[in-house]
């Protein structure tokens, strides 16, 4: 599927886009709020400051991701792999993390607050925790 046909879609009131590909597409500011993307190949996608509160991507791949300023809040990345993502100033408050691979993610400017971080891979090798926010997050 091509950017101009998922938003074509999306604007069509579709919201189930799990098992999509739309690896190293870009997307910047855009809206995408309640969309199942879960299992989807998003390897070096561009999500730049787009909105993205309570979507699943359970199981996505989103390896070099690049979600600068994304809204991930009460998102599911449960399992994602998030190897290399850049998710500075990223907000993640209250999203479910759970066995996600963080393996050389930068966090630099993140809310994490509230955040489940439980089971996370590679937390000890992201980038810039000591400058997120993550009061009340679980590990």
């Amino acid at each position: 599927m091509t950017v101009e046909e998922f938003l074509e879609c999306y604007a069509d009131g579709e919201r189930d886009f799990s098992r999509i590909n739309l690896i190293e597409s870009e997307f910047s500011e855009d809206e995408f709020c309640e969309v199942d993307l879960s299992w989807s190949n998003l390897m070096g996608v561009k999500l730049i400051e787009v909105d993205l509160t309570g979507t699943n991507l359970t199981g996505a791949n989103l390896t070099e991701a690049d979600l600068t300023g994304a809204d991930l809040c009460n998102i599911n990345l449960t399992g994602a792999n998030l190897s290399r993502a850049n998710l500075s100033r990223a907000n993640l408050r209250f999203s479910n993390l759970t066995g996600a691979n963080l393996t050389g993610a930068n966090f630099i400017g993140s809310d994490l607050h509230e955040a489940n971080l439980q089971q996370v891979i590679g937390l000890e090798t992201c980038k810039g925790l000591e400058n997120a926010l993550w009061d009340d997050s679980t590990i």
